[in-house]
């Protein structure tokens, strides 16, 4: 007769809280970094820098806060 045997599933990797938490204040990081470089590269000439710059600003300010 043959002997069963069990086999050590692999654990899948998931995303747990430390991986959410980096994710969350790099793509904060990222949205604040280039809000600033589109405030004050295209900011001072006309308003275009304005209006895509300062959203991004607040965007990487609030969506760390809400991923977290």
């Amino acid at each position: 007769m043959e002997a069963k045997r069990t086999e050590a599933a692999k654990p899948n990797r998931t995303m747990d809280g430390a991986y959410g938490f980096s994710f969350s204040i790099a793509l904060g990081l990222v949205l604040f970094i280039s809000g600033l470089v589109l405030a004050l590269t295209l900011g001072g000439d006309s308003s275009l820098g304005f209006v895509f710059g300062i959203p991004l600003l607040i965007a990487g300010l609030a969506v760390p806060l809400f991923m977290m």
